[in-house]
């Protein structure tokens, strides 16, 4: 069996997760030995993959960590995301095919990566799409001009698929007075992923949409509150669920859940380097309806299941979902 070391900082549900829950779906002879910093709530999201064996290891153990994969197992590539510590410690080892992975759509956190890792001792930095290419390419990197690589993100179609339970919003849509719509959302609170503009955005379409906010939760609750927040100063406190660490089996459900309530997934982002959530709604045939960015166009689905709206245009983006 062939063998990948994949690090990244973060033990989550989140987008990075998703990433390798993608490889491990599509290489079921390849084992992936995940590494991680911390733990961010990502208890159980590998269980159903017998070819992932992920660990949470203290960085002052990390080195005894590798020694013994290293040593143990015949590792022939590894993957590091978020982490130019760690090119350090694995460009030496013999016979490993090191790639550096960007998945940020931050080109400033893309740079500040690059500076800090010896790009020299990289055999191949890899993006999830052309676009985010392009822009890795405009920093001007000898080393990076010459091992840049696409690899498209894939999505676990043994779980995002359009056939499947769907009942996850059953029960909503019988208590619901009037009509009921879901409008998912899924991400960051952060300011890149626009979590104001689909507050405005529901703040102006009829009561009966209602939103449902599927975020991995921080230690520091200080976004999470400036969200309900700024939604209780908007008159749409009401409107919106916050569900927090989602299984990718239930995201699913509530996927084709939404579809069935003639539902949406919104993408209020502003910047995407692949745009994970967009791509497993589609693979569940869900609507989607989007601030316009370049790598959509890389999702053949979206010409199907997509409308993208200018970036900003909560009144384009409300007359999407109503017509």
């Amino acid at each position: 069996m062939r063998n990948t070391l994949f690090t990244y900082p973060n033990h989550s549900k989140g987008g990075v997760s998703a990433v390798l829950r993608g490889r491990a779906a599509a290489e079921r002879s390849r084992m992936f030995y995940a590494l991680f910093d911390y733990e961010r709530n990502g208890d159980g999201i590998y269980d159903s993959f017998p070819n992932i064996e992920a660990r949470v290891v203290r960085k002052d153990r990390q080195d005894s960590y590798l020694a013994y994969i290293l040593s143990t197992f015949y590792v022939d590539e590894a993957s590091i995301l978020s982490n130019p510590s760690m090119v350090d410690k694995l460009s030496s080892v013999e016979d490993v095919f090191l790639r550096y992975e960007f998945h940020s759509s931050d080109i400033n956190i893309v740079r500040a990566e690059l500076d800090r890792l010896q790009a020299g001792r990289v055999d191949e930095f890899v993006v999830p799409s052309a676009y985010m290419a392009n822009r890795l390419l405009s920093l001007g990197n000898p080393f990076v001009r010459r091992r840049l690589a696409v690899e498209t993100n894939l999505v676990d179609s043994n779980v995002f698929k359009a056939n499947g339970p769907s009942d996850f919003f059953d029960n909503d849509a019988r208590d619901a007075v009037g009509g009921f719509v879901p409008l998912m959302w899924v991400g960051r609170f952060d300011k890149g992923k626009g979590y104001s503009y689909l507050l405005r955005c529901l703040s102006i379409l009829p009561e009966y949409y209602v939103s449902y906010v599927v975020v991995s939760l921080e230690e520091d609750a200080t976004r999470t509150i400036d969200f309900l927040s700024e939604a209780a100063s908007l008159g749409v406190a009401d409107r919106v669920r916050v569900v927090p660490n989602v299984d990718p089996k239930i995201l699913a459900t509530m996927y084709r859940s939404a579809r069935k309530h003639e539902g949406f997934l919104i993408s209020t982002s502003l910047l995407e380097s692949f745009g994970y959530s967009v791509a497993e709604a589609l693979a569940c045939h869900l609507r989607v309806r989007a601030f316009d960015l370049p790598v959509w166009s890389e999702h053949p689905a979206f010409a199907d299941y997509g409308i993208a709206v200018d970036p900003g245009d909560i009144h384009s983006l409300a007359a999407s979902l109503v017509n």
